[in-house]
């Protein structure tokens, strides 16, 4: 509301004063800020009421230009070319620390399985161990049992031959074909060195050579120790003696 009061003293023709109340002054210039912020939020409202209240200045800090403008979208831009930067390292630590775990998983089953390993292996050497003395327990077994029998015959012939000598000779014989068997049990077989068999040096041992005409040289002629293989394989040659080439004739 306004009211006009005449002045002291006349100031001129052209001269008209004014009263304002202060409180709509106040009130327009809010409303001129509200307005100014609502159009530029960046920009800022000044008021100069005047040295004697009467005049009334009013000023607003301009909009930014447009090389401010420009510095600051690269800044904005730069914040958030980092930001994203900032959340791309997020994503790669969390899944560094995903495949940490995963490793750290393999590592404890991998200890696990070796742990396990070789409690397995430890128990297998044991039975492993049991099993082959086992076997040559068993292997002894059929081995020695034959000749404990062949040793019981021996010890039966060498009884009767003190009280009847002649029996002595069924008794031998008995024996020889007795171990003979228990050869072949064992997978032994004799190696071939009948008189007359040509000497291979494979299988038989010369010990000695001799003049034998009813022999063609290179011949077995006699049989000093049998030779025998074992399943397939030499276990040791026969040792024999060998008939000799005819000398050479005397030049006359």
């Amino acid at each position: 509301m306004t009211k006009s009061t005449p002045p002291e003293a006349p100031l001129g023709p052209e001269v008209l004063l004014i009263e304002i109340d202060p409180s709509l002054i106040e009130e327009a210039l809010a409303s001129v800020d509200r307005a100014m912020r609502h159009a530029h939020p960046a920009a800022a409202v000044a008021v100069d009421d005047g040295a004697d209240g009467e005049d009334i200045d009013i000023a607003f800090d301009p909009p930014a230009t447009s090389g401010e403008n420009d510095e600051r979208r690269r800044l904005q831009f730069r914040v958030s070319e980092q930001q994203e930067a900032v959340r791309r390292l997020e994503r790669e630590l969390a899944k560094a620390a995903e495949a940490r775990d995963h490793l750290d998983k393999q590592g404890r089953d991998l200890r696990k399985a070796h742990s396990d390993l070789s409690v397995d292996f430890e128990r297998y050497r044991v039975r492993t161990r049991k099993d082959l003395e086992e076997a040559e327990r068993r292997g002894e077994d059929r081995a020695l049992r034959p000749m404990i029998e062949v040793f019981d015959n021996v010890e039966r012939a060498w009884m009767h031959a003190v009280s009847d000598p002649a029996q002595i000779l069924g008794g031998l014989q008995m024996i020889v074909e007795q171990f003979k068997r228990l050869l072949k049990n064992l997978g032994f077989e004799r190696v071939d060195a009948d008189r007359g068999a040509a000497f291979d040096p494979a299988v038989h041992e010369a010990v000695l050579h001799v003049r034998e005409d009813t022999l063609p040289p290179d011949s077995v002629v006699d049989e000093v120790q049998a030779g025998f293989r074992l399943r397939g394989r030499l276990f040791r040659p026969a040792r024999v003696t060998v008939s000799a080439p005819p000398p050479d004739p005397t030049p006359g």
